[in-house]
């Protein structure tokens, strides 16, 4: 799973879970800040036998990527949160 920056301005990630190349998938996205269309913030690379398994595979992916950007927001506010470079130190 890839993460980049994903912001909580407002426009929460989204999980989408689709058929392609004979195997479901997941992406999670984040609406563009300019133009229209989506900006894909982590996606899966293996292909899963049925909808339900990538659909659960990524709403935990999702939860995680929720869960990274509101502990760096409040981080970055001066709150107890430890950042997310600290965590990925470990």
């Amino acid at each position: 799973m890839s993460t980049p920056q994903c912001s909580i301005d407002g426009r929460p990630p989204k999980l989408h879970v689709f058929f392609e190349d004979a195997a479901w998938h997941w992406a999670i996205c984040v609406p563009r800040e300019r133009g229209c269309g989506f900006q894909v913030v982590a996606y899966n690379e293996k292909g899963y036998a049925s909808e339900s398994e990538a659909m659960s595979d990524g709403s935990v992916a999702l939860g995680r990527i929720a869960y990274i950007a509101v502990a760096k927001s409040r981080d970055e506010t001066g709150t107890a949160f430890r950042s997310v470079a600290q965590d990925r130190r470990r």
